[in-house]
């Protein structure tokens, strides 16, 4: 099957909940990239977006000026969460160990892999009287963007959920109706 094509079936299974204007996020997790990819990780997301806010040391600290920050940017190498714009869609993105191999929910050297959340607000991203192909162009591009971020860094699953307050592995596992395996490693 074609990448366009599961990119499609992608669409299909999650459109009763993906799209859900209901104020919550939508999320694609990339899962178990190695601690050992997070440059090649930030350099995928720099070519592909624009990285416009990053929560540094003293908060959010905004970059909407740059389409880029240098790779020895220390506030981006240690935080775990940053907002990048794709085309007209703004994406969080947060990192977190995958199996923590020490306590603590920071990212550090020898915590393990990582998962990737790219969290996104349907009532931002599928805009009032949009057209279904309009919307099925914008879900692709998001998740095409997060197929590439995986392949970079070397990730496994991609999941798609909506509302996702747990370990996406939990939802997957369970069978829930809000998670999708959109691409298996």
């Amino acid at each position: 099957m074609e990448p366009d094509d599961r990119i499609h079936d992608a669409w299909s299974a999650c459109l009763p909940w993906v799209a859900l204007r209901d104020g919550r996020s939508s999320e694609i997790f990339v899962l178990d990239v190695p601690e050992d990819s997070i440059e090649r990780l930030l350099e995928a997301v720099r070519e592909r977006a624009s990285i416009v806010a990053v929560l540094g040391r003293d908060g959010m600290e905004s970059f909407a000026g740059y389409q880029w920050m240098d790779s020895d940017d220390d506030d981006l190498i240690m935080s775990t969460f940053f907002i990048a714009v794709l085309g007209t869609s703004r994406l969080q993105h947060f990192l977190a160990p995958s199996r923590p191999r020490a306590p603590g929910p920071w990212v550090s050297v020898s915590r393990g892999p990582l998962d990737l959340e790219i969290a996104f607000w349907p009532d931002e991203v599928f805009h009032e009287g949009s057209s279904p192909e309009l919307e099925e162009r914008t879900f692709a591009a998001v998740l095409g963007y997060a197929l590439g971020l995986r392949d970079a860094a070397g990730g496994s699953t991609v999941v798609v959920t909506h509302d996702c307050d747990e370990n996406p592995r939990r939802l997957v596992s369970q069978g829930a109706k809000r998670a999708y395996v959109a691409f298996p490693a």
